[in-house]
């Protein structure tokens, strides 16, 4: 929902990060959304590095939990992620 999206950049815009467990829902829900999935377990390598870089986009989250959270190893999300 859009009060959700709006809360999530004003945290990030005061530098509060997204807990783990927050960032493994909005992980859940953003794999929903684009693969119509509810777990990376369920999706190709390349697709989750899409997820990623959507995660990264949309919550800024950081290269340790995109790594984490889409089972990526963070050396590749970093090439791949600008």
């Amino acid at each position: 929902d859009k009060s959700k999206v709006v809360q999530e950049r004003m945290a990030f815009i005061s530098g509060v990060t997204i807990e783990d467990l927050e960032a493994r829902e909005l992980c859940e829900a953003t794999c929903l959304e684009l693969f119509g999935r509810k777990g990376t377990r369920h999706i190709t390598p390349r697709q989750r590095l899409e997820l990623a870089r959507e995660l990264r986009h949309r919550y800024h989250l950081s290269y340790r939990q995109l790594s984490s959270l889409t089972r990526v190893p963070e050396t590749e999300l970093r090439t791949y992620i600008s």
